[in-house]
């Protein structure tokens, strides 16, 4: 399994499909064949958006815009994303 990588920025860049469950990141680019990114932009996987990864299991459950989708573990290796605020997985008091 790839690990994170870091940007020029010096944040954390990896694929929605490697994030932990429980983490907020933000996407970075879809690099799925035009007509997926298409249908995934139009879903909500938006460069720029927030992305909750609630669970990754067969399929990847995540919250987009206030709404839980499933993704396969294929097309969550087609976003590729940035934790939010310098770490993977949030910390909850």
């Amino acid at each position: 399994m790839q690990t994170a990588r870091e940007d020029s920025a010096g944040n954390g860049v990896s694929s929605l499909a490697q994030a932990e469950p429980g983490s907020t990141v933000r996407v970075r680019a879809v690099t799925a064949p035009p007509e997926v990114a298409i249908r995934l932009r139009e879903l909500g996987f938006c460069e720029r958006q927030r992305v909750r990864l609630l669970t990754r299991h067969t399929q990847v459950i995540c919250l987009v815009c206030n709404v839980r989708l499933g993704i396969s573990r294929e097309l969550a290796g087609m976003i590729e994303v940035e934790r939010v605020d310098g770490v993977w997985k949030e910390e909850r008091p």
